[in-house]
Order: C-alpha cells, then sequence, then structure tokens
C-alpha cells in the first residue's frame, strides 16, 4: 500500500475512558510509531525497524555487556546499515512486482530444510536457534521469503549482466555477483524517491 500523505509521526488521541465524549481535546496524545525512510512512498516504520534489529541488539549486547559508549556505537551503525538493508529490499520487492515474481510458503519450508540440511540438524532445531537469536518462527520464515525473493530477482535481473561467470571459482562467483547486486541496487536507488527521517 502506498500512503503518499503518511506524516513524518503518526499519532493517536484516546479518551482516558477509552470512549468518544463531548470534550473535544484527547486526554491522552503520544506518539505510537514514526516514519523512519520512504522508498517510492512506501514507509518504513520504527517500530519496523525494532523489529527486525532486535537480534541484532540482542548481539551487540552479549558482545559489549559492560561497555555502554562501544554497545551505543554499535547499536547505531547496526541502525543504519539495517535500514539501508530495508531500503534495499523495498527496492527488490518493487522489481520482483514488475516482473511478477513472488515466494510460495513451500519455497520457505524448502528454503528451511535447506539450511537445516547444510547445518546437519532438524528444522525443529532450527527455529529453535533462530528463536534464541531473537527470531520467532514467522519472522524468521519471513526474512527467508525476503532472501527468496532477492535471489529471484538476482537471477533475473543480476546475474544475466555479468560476462563469464562460470569462469570463476566460487567464491569469485560470490564476489562477482555481490558486486553486480550493488551496482545495480546503486542504480535502482538513483531512479528512486527514497528520503531517510532517522
Amino acid at each position: 500500500m502506498r500512503w503518499w500523505w503518511l506524516p513524518p509521526v503518526l499519532m493517536i488521541g484516546v479518551s482516558a475512558a477509552g470512549s468518544v465524549s463531548a470534550d473535544p481535546t484527547p486526554k491522552l496524545v503520544g506518539v505510537i510509531d514514526r516514519v523512519v525512510a520512504v522508498v517510492d512512498h512506501d514507509p518504513i516504520l520504527l517500530s519496523e525497524l525494532r523489529s527486525r534489529a532486535k537480534p541484532f541488539a540482542k548481539q551487540i549486547e552479549a558482545a559489549f555487556p559492560k561497555d555502554a559508549a562501544k554497545r551505543i556505537v554499535a547499536e547505531e551503525q547496526m541502525t543504519r546499515e539495517l535500514l539501508g538493508k530495508m531500503i534495499d529490499e523495498r527496492l527488490v520487492a518493487a522489481e520482483a512486482r514488475l516482473s511478477e515474481l513472488s515466494v510460495s510458503a513451500a519455497e520457505v519450508d524448502a528454503a528451511l530444510r535447506n539450511i537445516a540440511s547444510t547445518q546437519s540438524i532438524t528444522v525443529p532445531q532450527l527455529l529453535e536457534a533462530a528463536r534464541d537469536a531473537g527470531l520467532h518462527e514467522p519472522e524468521y520464515r519471513e526474512e527467508l521469503r525476503r532472501q527468496v525473493l532477492e535471489g529471484k530477482v538476482l537471477q533475473l535481473r543480476v546475474v544475466p549482466r555479468i560476462k563469464g561467470l562460470a569462469g570463476f571459482s566460487e567464491a569469485g562467483r560470490a564476489e562477482r555477483v555481490e558486486a553486480e547486486r550493488r551496482a545495480w541496487l546503486d542504480g535502482l536507488r538513483q531512479g528512486r524517491y527514497i528520503e531517510v527521517r532517522l
């Protein structure tokens, strides 16, 4: 949904009793969410960013348990990088819609099985590890869905642009695809309206 009219801050007014009263002034007004970025009129909310940041914040907390200054710096850097990733995901999702690409639940299930298999664990063990890292199953499945969708878009839009890819080593191939992916995303960013309000 495109919310071109969306203000930078979403506000809600609620009366103390929770019902509409004759008094036109609300008893409680507070910020419930705010827009931290807009990609082609598609907002990214602070609540989305915070939800996606939970696993990383947990890792940062574990890495700097007694150094608040380093923890704050690491959290700020992580937040900026994550917001950049979320902007890229919005761009990729728009390209997927243009190309009529989607990801089914069966494809997400297959991705779960593949990841579990490569780690020599079961899917329930993988989901438990994700929970321990701060991702509940629906969040983890959504993350996998985004990754599978990006893979499809890259196969369609990026990989064909790379000449002689088969001649590279596996590491070289991955490096070349990542470089081309970054260039492609940078090109997408040039042609789109992006506003960061963080």
